[in-house]
């Protein structure tokens, strides 16, 4: 078998730097340590951080004074924020940073005067977040069926768009072309992350390229849903979690397998996928050439 690695997989900078603050406290702070809400989608490192004894939590009414608390990297609305700051803990700030730019685009609008739809998954955290900053007076879409008219039954006269950070950007480009048939004016904001489209561009690319792509991550991660997602328009796609979901009868000999994963997916799992991928394609055609997909592109750099 032939396999070909997305050079973009892994944490991401946001999630990174979530993680090396929460490893950092486990390490230094006398107090208790906890997040507010899990720190990132994924199971397995929320795991590896209960070991260092951070625990997960949605209400600090039973956390003891003095803790230490660390904001998970989709960021929390303000009267989650009001409610930490309100006791007496040490808050660690690992929002994403361009989780706070959507977040302070949107209280930006608000300000104005403007009416805001945001696009993206109304129930998640991050969308949750950003509705609260503007008083949970947003529209949330996220799908292309959900933008019929009227969107508003009187349009108003200043009206915002933000986004989603793990949108695709296929998405928002068709949403914001089929909103602007109602609302010419509206103010756009592109507010997808860079690091995630150029993950999706390149998966994308690396999907042309074989018969079977694997797309590791979290059940519940949304940029791993968008990059399943993505992929599944152009070859048939695997979403697994870890090296124990891969299946020998998926596989056929001389096949051609791609592989990329969430930005919440540790390297030590993506490592035990390719590890297993290649014991499975020696079983089967006794050999097994692994490639990076730099080898192969270079419009996603």
């Amino acid at each position: 078998m032939h396999i070909i690695i997305s050079k973009k997989t892994g944490f991401c900078q946001g999630v990174k730097r979530a993680l090396d603050l929460a490893i950092n406290e486990a390490t230094k702070s006398e107090e208790p340590v906890y997040t507010f809400g899990p720190l990132v989608h994924n199971s397995q490192v929320i795991s590896y951080l209960e070991d260092l004894g951070i625990e997960s939590i949605d209400r600090v009414d039973d956390v003891p004074a003095g803790s230490h608390i660390i904001i998970r990297s989709h960021g929390i609305g303000p009267n989650d924020l009001r409610e930490i700051t309100s006791h007496n803990f040490e808050i660690i700030d690992g929002t994403c940073g361009k989780v706070i730019t959507v977040q302070t685009f949107a209280k930006d609008l608000d300000e104005k005067g403007y009416s805001l739809i945001i696009l993206g998954e109304p129930e998640h955290p991050e969308v949750r977040a950003i509705r609260e900053y503007v008083n949970d007076k947003a529209l949330v879409l996220s799908s292309l069926d959900e933008i019929v008219e009227p969107l508003y039954e009187q349009i108003p006269e200043k009206i915002g768009l933000v986004c989603q950070t793990t949108l695709s950007l296929e998405f928002f480009n068709a949403a914001v072309k089929k909103i602007r048939m109602q609302i010419p004016h509206i103010e756009v904001h592109n507010t997808i992350c860079g690091a995630t489209r150029r993950r999706q561009q390149e998966a994308r690319e690396v999907a042309k390229l074989v018969d079977l792509m694997f797309v590791i991550g979290s059940p519940v991660s949304s940029n791993t849903s968008k990059l399943a997602e993505l992929c599944g328009e152009i070859t048939m796609v695997k979403r697994i979690e870890t090296q124990d979901d891969l299946d020998e009868n998926w596989f056929e000999s001389r096949m051609k397998i791609g592989v990329t994963a969430g930005a919440s997916t540790p390297d030590w799992i993506i490592m035990r996928v390719i590890k297993k991928l290649m014991e499975i394609s020696r079983s089967i055609d006794g050999d097994v050439e692994i490639e990076n997909a730099d080898n192969y592109i270079t419009s996603a750099d």
